[in-house]
């Protein structure tokens, strides 16, 4: 592959293969799943059937969990889902052809949520690790908060400035030119502040096993490293992507022989009103 001054940003498949790469060396999802079954079934309307907007569903991992648990709280779940790529959206959609749970019903649009228009509302929507991609951040929580009933709650696993967010902000500006993608809790915050959203906080504690990660030119290193960083990273000078591993070695802390870096998650849960 020839070297640039910049990589490109990652097509449909290859951030498929990325991400496929990273969900192998995180713990975020069991953690995350273990948040919805202690603190998010309380919260939940107590009613028959229930309404769910997710919005950057993927292939549909964490959905399937979150399904399963509001699952045994609900009589019927109607399940929209939005995912502009293409290669994610349409693994969701063979996934729940034979799903086995009953009273759910799916219905998956392979589009950018800006562009989604339907009159329906929400009980609940939750955007998970979605926001860094969507251009008008302050836009889509606002649509968001229009699309749920009240009392209803938008639900937004986000990034923290620790972890990959340190990575970004060393390197992102330097490899793509640009600091456009990079958004942690922090700037979620000021946008929540700035137009005076009514929010709970919480922090999920996870790590990410970047044992793999610390050989800067297996396919493994490429793939984490592209995912980190939003873009193809094959397309930098080698000595880029060798200073990159070191950095992360440098963050990294060792546990009976695994490289683990700290990566907690914020939970918001937004609210029409108190």
């Amino acid at each position: 592959m020839q070297h640039c001054p910049y990589a490109s940003s990652l097509c449909y498949d290859r951030y498929a293969e990325c991400f496929e790469a990273y969900k192998r060396i995180s713990t975020e999802w069991e953690y995350m799943r273990q948040w919805i079954h202690d603190n998010l079934l309380v919260s939940l309307p107590h009613k028959e059937n229930i309404s769910i907007l997710s919005v950057g569903s993927g292939s549909g991992d964490f959905d399937l969990q979150l399904i399963e648990i509001v699952a045994s709280k609900f009589k019927s779940v109607d399940y929209v889902a939005v995912e502009p790529n293409k290669v994610h959206s349409q693994q969701f959609k063979i996934r729940t052809i034979n799903y086995p749970l009953q009273g759910v019903r799916f219905k998956i649009h392979t589009l950018p949520f800006e562009e989604l228009r339907i009159d329906t509302r929400f009980d609940l929507i939750h955007l998970s690790h979605c926001l860094y991609y969507i251009p008008d951040r302050a836009g889509a929580v606002l649509k968001a908060l229009n699309m749920i009933v009240d009392p209803g709650i938008v639900l937004i696993f986000h990034q923290t400035p620790v972890g990959i967010n340190q990575i970004q902000r060393r390197f992102l500006k330097r490899v793509k030119g640009t600091e456009k993608d990079m958004f942690s809790s922090k700037e979620l915050q000021n946008i929540l502040h700035q137009y005076h959203i009514k929010y709970r906080l919480n922090i999920i504690d996870s790590f990410m096993d970047i044992s793999d990660c610390l050989i800067a030119d297996s396919e493994t290193s490429q793939k984490l490293i592209s995912f980190f960083l939003e873009c193809d990273t094959r397309q930098l000078l080698p000595e880029i992507g060798h200073e990159i591993c070191q950095f992360i070695k440098e963050l990294s802390c060792n546990d009976q022989g695994h490289s683990l870096i700290f990566q907690p998650i914020a939970v918001f849960s937004l609210f029409k009103s108190l």
